[in-house]
């Protein structure tokens, strides 16, 4: 399904000037796919690896060992509130 999502988006983007690779496509871990990760082509993702693959646990370890975390700004739309404060 994301394969599909994603062609929409390219298509979407383009029309509107956005040029391959200028984006960042923010998704749940259904999109690690050998088809969904071809289709993604130069464009950025955000996403977690499912945590029913071995290499799950190791690459959380190695990331947050790493302490080389790149600020991508806030990525909601919507105001924050006291209980739900804005995700960055």
């Amino acid at each position: 399904m994301h394969h599909t999502v994603l062609s929409h988006i390219a298509t979407f983007l383009a029309q509107h000037g956005v040029a391959p690779g200028a984006s960042i496509y923010v998704a749940d871990a259904a999109l690690v796919t050998e088809d969904n990760l071809a289709a993604l082509g130069d464009t950025l993702c955000i996403t977690r690896v499912p945590a029913t693959y071995n290499a799950c646990g190791r690459l959380i370890a190695e990331a947050v060992a790493r302490n080389t975390w790149e600020d991508v700004g806030i990525l909601a739309h919507t105001k924050p509130t006291k209980p739900r404060p804005v995700t960055s």
